[in-house]
């Protein structure tokens, strides 16, 4: 995930955003970017293949002003981007419908309980499933 340190400025009426600095985040989701003693960053922006952040929790990130003895840590966001997924089970050179399948959604790596159903038809359609890695 890009993540950028952005600064707010007010031109008359207009609004206009310096990038502070960016980076990227580790494999397992953490980021650490320098900052410049006596900035001040107005908001954390998040990007990845046009995916939604949000925070984790109550504790949203604030504008503040960067001080040499400050700690900015512990900023959790999380992707919450959802899309439809298709799965088709057949069986046999011709596609064949095997019946009633018991379909199982789960993202790799992680907690979420998952969903699951039963799919008659070949093709099954589910909405609203978190755009991540899944194990079906």
């Amino acid at each position: 995930v890009n993540v950028c340190l952005i600064h707010e400025r007010n031109i008359g009426i207009m609004k206009a955003n310096d990038t502070l600095v960016c980076g990227k985040t580790g494999t397992d989701g953490t980021f650490s970017l320098p900052v410049i003693i006596g900035s001040r960053v107005d908001y954390v922006d998040l990007s990845y293949h046009d995916h939604d952040f949000r925070p984790s929790s109550a504790l949203a990130f604030e504008s503040k002003l960067i001080e040499a003895d400050g700690y900015y840590g512990d900023y959790d966001f999380v992707d919450v981007q959802k899309a439809p997924l298709f799965v088709d089970v057949v069986g046999g050179l011709c596609d064949r419908n095997l019946g009633v399948s018991t379909v199982k959604i789960k993202i790799v790596g992680c907690e979420w309980g998952g969903m699951s159903g039963d799919q008659e038809n070949t093709r099954g359609v589910y909405n609203g499933v978190p755009a991540h890695l899944l194990d079906i």
